[in-house]
């Protein structure tokens, strides 16, 4: 088997290790060797498991790096959080919760100026003048 064929790819290890493997599998069969036949075999499913294992790693890595990204990203301004270049605020519950950044929803402008904010998501309201007051939870 050349290092090519045990390559990994983005998706788990190399068609062409499973390939060899079925066929390398496929010639003991023909020679008859049984005991041999479910060992290659067991290890194919082996390699199926880990390839499998690795793809979830790998998703899990990429989803971890952009939660990172997206922390970086977003500033907190007591209790609102907002990302540069966007002035419409976050939703400090479901950022915190579950690093989600879901968009407020402007709900217009109450008595003393201060705006309404509501998050559509989780269902709170904040109010948004100098200071930001949290008006209600779910």
């Amino acid at each position: 088997m050349s290092s090519a064929d045990s390559e990994f790819t983005a998706g788990g290890y190399s068609l062409s290790l499973i390939e060899n493997t079925k066929e390398i599998a496929e010639l003991v069969k023909k020679l008859g060797n049984i005991d041999l036949y479910r060992k290659i075999v067991e290890l194919e499913g082996e390699i199926i498991e880990i390839s499998r294992q690795k793809l979830h790693l790998e998703q899990r890595v990429d989803e971890l790096e952009k939660v990172t990204k997206l922390r970086a990203e977003m500033k907190f301004r007591e209790p609102l959080y907002f990302r540069e270049g966007d002035a419409t605020p976050f939703c400090p519950t479901c950022f915190e919760k579950d690093e989600k950044p879901i968009h407020l929803v402007d709900y217009g402008t109450l008595s003393g100026g201060k705006t309404r904010w509501y998050c559509t998501a989780c269902k709170e309201e904040f109010a948004y003048q100098r200071s930001i007051a949290k008006l209600s939870s779910p």
